[in-house]
């Protein structure tokens, strides 16, 4: 064990500082700035004089932890946020294009029960140009019907067509459903391409029923097919063919081991020479490659061969089926063609009424009634950043189409809304619990869980700060509370989970660089000792030590500075220091800093575990910063 010798405190001259007699005005201001100044710099040098005297006194005076114990550690994270409505009644601009607010609510109006069964307007569009565009299509209406007359009246209808084409057309079909199914089997064909459909036309020349239309699926993994319980035909056979192939190559291969282990043991003794001993093993490598061309045969038809195959009769399958739609398309035009104009124009009269018809009913969108009693929010309020003086709900203002406009908040069912730094949003999930609290509460907390955490940045801070990723958590409160509103302030604490039977030990008292952290603890006999732990989870005051300390141990707040320590340095069970002379001894301090109680609350800013990253928070000036300690830290 080395020893460190205590230091003495050195005697602190108090030097005595006179000032000059001058007579008065032979200097003036100036002769007083000079006494100032000269004052100044002895009292900087007395007070490092006396700071050095202080360090050299503590240099051997350790502060130390309580015994350690094994406690639960509750890891939390506490962020502020606002309320919110769960399911606010929203009412959202159904009017097409962009329209002005001729008149809305006060925000802040409480509609009652009375109010809906009135129907009170909330929001009045201006309806002033849809009302022209109402005129102008009533016009366009009367238009199309007269159109549609006309077709009728010129309506021809032509039955014959070309049998021979259709019926050469329904072979070619008939003549690709057989090439499927001969490859794959009827069963897997139906699955494939469904039931074969295909009927001649009738006596009169109408076309029959059209096939169905099926697709090769580029996306599908067709080879997949060869486990498929239906498959059948020549690729069953194909299968079962080079599946025998790979038995047999085993087989051959298992006795041409057989062979070489019995020629080997055959030499060992004698009876066959070195020539006859390796023809018996090339005879054994040449059956290894035949089983693995088997096997690259069998995988190379399943991956390539096969899907080819099948895709190919499929695409031609489908093929048939549209050439013989299109027949079947050009055999009836000239009968369909009158009747196509007349579909047409009466398509172009519903059109043309269904647009008076929409126009009418926006023109009723533009009065937005009220639905449900509740206080009115407008939709841009809590959103200042990210609403421009011109796009603020107010009268005179446009709004677009789908655009929120005012809010109803259900009292029934509040939320939190907080956002969550992108360095601590893993530790968030949903269904965690959380308590909030409401500053309208006077310090009573009410109890929450998470519901919901974004799974992309809120955009709401990109032009302020870019660099800066939060991710919006919403956090519901158990309960119906009124006396909540939307946009109070709330602050949440989210339990991020807990960790049980745990060591833990002030962050400050870590040493060591990140890849290899130590503590100092005391050796029982005076002096300390340096150990290696390895850091578990981590709040902003305490670290689990999930190895290299023991209950009991009695852990060094104030760590002695270290020299520069090459990587291959031992550390575990190194001597540090020992007890200054003049029966001084190590002493405990005030507090475990949550090494006992194994609580505390991490912050935003919190590493939530591992390595020397909850180390390097509590390793700054000897003694965490402050006599006494603070926040939970334990001081000297």
């Amino acid at each position: 064990m080395t020893s460190v010798p205590p230091a003495t405190r050195p005697c602190s001259p108090t030097p005595s500082t006179r000032l000059p007699r001058t007579k008065a005005g032979e200097r003036g201001g100036v002769g007083l700035v000079l006494v100032l100044l000269l004052l100044a710099v002895a009292g900087a040098a007395l007070f490092l004089l006396r700071l050095q005297a202080g360090g050299d006194e503590d240099q051997g005076v350790w502060s130390l932890t309580p015994p350690l114990e094994r406690t639960t550690l509750r890891l939390t994270l506490v962020e502020k946020g606002s309320l919110e409505s769960v399911e606010p009644v929203e009412i959202i601009n159904q009017v097409e294009g962009r329209q002005t607010i001729l008149s809305i609510v006060p925000e802040g109006r409480i509609v009652s029960d009375d109010d809906v069964a009135k129907g009170l307007v909330l929001v009045q569009l201006d309806t002033s140009e849809l009302e022209e565009q109402v005129r102008r299509q009533d016009i366009e209406v009367k238009s199309a019907d007269a159109s549609l007359e006309n077709a009728k009246s010129n309506l021809e209808i032509q039955r014959r067509q070309n049998e021979s084409d259709i019926r050469k057309a329904e072979l070619a079909v008939r003549f690709a459903r057989l090439d499927l199914e001969r490859y794959v089997g009827s069963r897997l064909a139906n699955e494939l391409a469904g039931p074969d459909l295909v009927e001649t036309p009738g006596p009169e020349g109408g076309s029959g029923p059209r096939p169905p239309v099926v697709a090769v699926d580029p996306d599908r993994d067709y080879g997949a097919l060869l486990a498929n319980e239906k498959l059948d035909g020549e690729s069953r056979q194909r299968i079962r063919e080079l599946e025998s192939e790979i038995r047999l190559g085993e087989e051959v291969r298992r006795r041409a081991e057989d062979k070489v282990n019995h020629s080997e043991r055959l030499a060992e003794k004698g009876f066959i020479s070195r020539e006859e001993l390796d023809a018996d093993r090339l005879a054994l490598q040449r059956s290894q490659i035949d089983l693995e061309r088997s096997v690259t045969a069998r995988a190379q038809y399943a991956t390539y061969d096969f899907p080819k195959e099948v895709q190919r009769l499929l695409s031609d399958y489908v093929e048939a089926q549209d050439e013989l739609g299109r027949e079947r398309d050009k055999a009836s035009a000239a009968e369909r063609r009158a009747e196509a104009e007349a579909s047409a124009k009466q398509e172009q009269a519903t059109l043309q009424g269904d647009r008076l018809a929409h126009l009418r009913r926006q023109i009723t969108l533009c009065t937005m009634k009220a639905t449900t009693p509740g206080m009115v929010v407008y939709a841009s309020s809590g959103n200042e950043r990210r609403w421009g003086d011109d796009d603020r709900i107010r009268e005179g203002s446009t709004v677009r189409e789908r655009q929120a406009l005012l809010r109803i908040p259900s009292p029934d069912r509040i939320a939190a809304t907080v956002d969550i730094h992108e360095s601590v949003v893993r530790r968030v999930r949903k269904g965690q619990a959380a308590s909030i609290a409401v500053d309208t509460l006077d310090g009573r907390r009410l109890v929450g869980r998470v519901t919901d955490v974004a799974r992309m940045p809120s955009a709401s801070d990109r032009w302020w700060n870019p660099d800066r990723k939060v991710y919006p958590t919403t956090i519901e409160i158990d309960g119906s509370h009124p006396e909540l509103k939307p946009g109070m302030t709330a602050s949440v604490e989210i339990l991020t989970g807990e960790v049980e039977d745990a060591l833990s030990v002030p962050a400050q008292a870590i040493v060591g660089p990140p890849h290899r952290p130590a503590v100092w603890i005391d050796d029982g006999h005076g002096g300390i000792t340096r150990k290696d732990v390895t850091l578990g989870p981590a709040t902003d005051i305490v670290v689990v030590v999930e190895s290299g300390l023991e209950p009991e141990d009695r852990v060094v707040l104030n760590p002695p500075p270290e020299a520069p320590r090459s990587a291959d340095a031992p550390t575990t069970g190194e001597t540090g220091a020992a007890a200054p002379e003049g029966g001084r001894k190590p002493r405990a301090g005030g507090a475990n800093g949550g090494a006992k109680t194994g609580e505390g609350a991490a912050g935003a800013g919190a590493a939530p575990a591992a390595s020397g990253d909850a180390a390097a928070s509590g390793r700054g000036s000897r003694g965490g910063g402050s006599r006494g300690g603070s926040s939970g830290r334990p001081g000297r």
